[in-house]
């Protein structure tokens, strides 16, 4: 009777851990797949700020363009080229 009463004890420890190790194995997939979504969604957020960058960038180095900057210096600050003679070299070994 008490081997019986022993086994059945036994039986049911076994079958509360492995319900438990169940359980725990099923929440921490729950908690990982909605890490996964949040993964994701801030890896879309990435790409479109990449995309925002590149156009942002690429608006910036078109806006500014040498042959306005030459006629502001020349008409609105009274600067001109350089003559051959103002130039002066310097030879780096």
């Amino acid at each position: 009777m008490l081997k019986k009463l022993s086994r059945s004890l036994f039986c049911a420890v076994v079958y509360v851990f492995s319900s438990g190790l169940l359980i725990i194995s099923l929440l921490v997939s729950i908690r990982i797949t909605a890490l996964w979504d949040e993964v994701t969604s801030a890896q879309h957020i990435v790409d479109e700020l990449k995309e925002e960058n590149t156009r942002l960038t690429n608006e910036y180095e078109s806006s500014i363009s040498l042959e306005e900057i030459e006629n502001y210096a020349t008409t609105q600050l009274g600067m001109c080229r350089c003559t051959n003679e103002q130039i002066e070299y310097i030879v780096l070994k």
